[in-house]
């Protein structure tokens, strides 16, 4: 799984910042900096797919990767809808309904593992979930910011199926797994 290159650090560090870029956000947006809040957010969608694209590139897949990924994914979501709900701009019930809910949807790693079947459906879910809150966050960010434009619609479905076509092999590989006894360990 593991593979040694001078960079192999570089996809962990991605990820990291994904992360760390969560307090900025947050700082910006509890004082009304709504366009700074806009463009940290924008560069930290950006992180979830140069990590993958240089673990890729780099063949330097790890475990900690694996696993920081979707804690990053979840921690921006999270990073979101709190700045939202404490500046005033969402209800709180909205907030804690989607933390909840896609509490629930990431414990599928831990409950689902022997079912191949729930698992993709479980997967295909929070992919779907999560682009659908990163581009509501997006949106709320960026009218918070700019104003509304309905120009924000065609665009976000244009990012989105950029982003769908850098992920397709993700989601191949969830629907065609490999068989255990060709897995490395």
């Amino acid at each position: 799984m593991a593979k040694t290159t001078y960079f192999g650090w570089l996809p962990n560090a991605i990820t990291a910042m994904r992360l760390i870029l969560g307090v900025p956000i947050l700082i910006a947006a509890m004082h009304d900096a709504w366009a700074l809040a806009f463009w940290l957010f924008i560069l930290a969608l950006v992180t979830d797919f140069l990590d993958g694209l240089a673990a890729k590139k780099l063949q330097a897949y790890s475990k900690l990767g694996e696993e920081l990924d979707p804690i990053a994914d979840a921690g921006l979501v999270a990073t979101g809808f709190l700045a939202l709900s404490l500046t005033g701009h969402l209800e709180w019930w909205i907030t804690i309904s989607v933390l909840a809910v896609g509490g629930a949807v990431g414990t599928e790693r831990f409950f689902a593992r022997s079912a191949a079947g729930v698992m993709v459906l479980f997967k295909i879910l929070s992919v779907g979930g999560l682009f659908i809150e990163w581009t509501a966050i997006v949106w709320l960010f960026a009218a918070l910011a700019f104003g509304w434009s309905w120009l924000y619609v065609p665009a976000a479905l244009l990012v989105l199926a950029v982003c769908a076509s850098l992920k397709r092999h993700r989601i191949y590989a969830w629907l065609h797994p490999a068989p255990v006894s060709s897995v490395k360990r």
